[in-house]
């Protein structure tokens, strides 16, 4: 009888601290669930406030031109909102603006946690202030300079991983401006020639690109210098080579040489006269 009447006496002692315990148990998950909601509300706010874009580009050297130049660009928006690009420029050294992209008619905007990818092809050379400049001191040492994308947005000018300065690129900071030529929408470099344009027979399009230096050449239609000289006798080579084979069409001979030239007499930019780029340390 008295076993029981202890046990009795356990049990409902137990269910008073329970029932004591209980509003404190409570207490504390409302405060983690509290925590956890602020936590996120901060998330998302900073998410949403700034800009923060990270960047990586490619530097290449090819052949088909004589000037180093950046191949592949990608940006990643690293915020939970749009960010409106007017221009895209790679800062060397302290003083020198390489634009890469100019979106001032058509904005680039890069949507929420997006990246943009843009590859680029040959080019035909750099300028600044209507002179042809070439820039490979400043980039052939890339590693030991430094080097930043300069993003124009509509809260100003930003300088990835840097910071963000509301301010448009001054005019006393060194453009340098990148011309390219393109062909059926791909661009071709100074150190070609010509470019062969095949139509194969399902009316698909087929370029080689052929560089001035002849024994660079490995086709099995023969090149000399003598062909390389003239264009219509190239082209009537060709025609020659492909006849009878029924997966060709046609085949034109385009100077690509000439039409670098008629582009530069069309110009006001002087390539008459090649300055080297040098960096303002």
């Amino acid at each position: 009888m008295i076993n029981e009447t202890i046990e009795i006496v356990q049990m409902a002692m137990m269910k008073l601290m329970f029932i004591d315990v209980l509003p404190l148990i409570t207490s504390i998950i409302a405060l983690v669930i509290s925590i956890v909601a602020l936590t996120y509300t901060i998330k998302q706010f900073f998410l949403k406030k700034g800009t923060e874009v990270r960047s990586t580009y490619s530097l290449t050297y090819s052949i088909d031109c004589n000037d180093a130049y950046i191949s592949n660009l990608i940006l990643e928006n690293r915020k939970d909102k749009p960010i409106v690009i007017f221009k895209i420029y790679v800062k060397v050294g302290n003083n020198n603006y390489i634009e890469i992209e100019n979106f001032e008619n058509n904005p680039l905007v890069i949507k929420p946690f997006e990246v943009y990818i843009k590859e680029y092809e040959s080019l035909i050379e750099y300028n600044h202030d209507l002179i042809r400049i070439k820039i490979d001191n400043l980039l052939k040492d890339i590693q030991n300079v430094k080097t930043n994308t300069v993003l124009i947005t509509t809260e100003g000018e930003y300088v990835v991983k840097t910071y963000v300065k509301k301010k448009e690129i001054s005019f006393d900071k060194s453009i340098i401006k990148i011309k390219r030529l393109p062909y059926k929408d791909v661009d071709y470099g100074e150190n070609i020639k010509y470019l062969i344009d095949f139509t194969l027979w399902n009316d698909e399009c087929q370029i080689i690109a052929l560089n001035k230096d002849v024994s660079r050449h490995k086709y099995s239609f023969n090149l000399t210098e003598k062909l390389m000289q003239n264009r219509l006798a190239l082209e009537n080579h060709i025609k020659d080579y492909i006849k009878g084979n029924k997966n060709y069409k046609s085949v034109i001979v385009i100077d690509f040489e000439q039409r670098i030239k008629n582009m530069r007499n069309n110009s006001i930019v002087s390539s008459n006269i090649v300055n080297e780029a040098i960096n303002i340390r």
